[in-house]
């Protein structure tokens, strides 16, 4: 099995009306495979997907409503299936939100 490496490279945040964003997010993998995908409001699990990774870079987009103004923690985390290199595989970005 080929290790699988997953890199955030970036966030990219829109704010909307009523504290919805979509978050754009890339994930460079090392091999084609599934891969778990999470994201963290401060703290909280708001997030939960599956996704098919490409080998190289893969752009993923999401929509999130925010609870509340103010600052916001978000934080990635991505589990692929056969990954040897767990060490890599969070992302933390940080929002103003309203």
């Amino acid at each position: 099995m080929g290790v699988l490496s997953n890199d955030f490279a970036a966030v990219d945040f829109r704010e909307e009306l009523c504290y919805h964003a979509q978050l754009g997010l890339s994930v460079q993998s090392m091999v084609s495979t599934d891969a778990l995908i999470k994201v963290y409001d401060n703290g909280k699990e708001v997030i939960s997907q599956y996704a098919e990774l490409a080998a190289g870079a893969n752009s993923l987009y999401f929509t999130y409503a925010f609870e509340s103004a103010g600052l916001h923690e978000l934080r990635f985390e991505a589990e692929g299936v056969g990954d040897t290199l767990s060490q890599n595989n969070i992302y933390y970005s940080y929002v103003y939100s309203g």
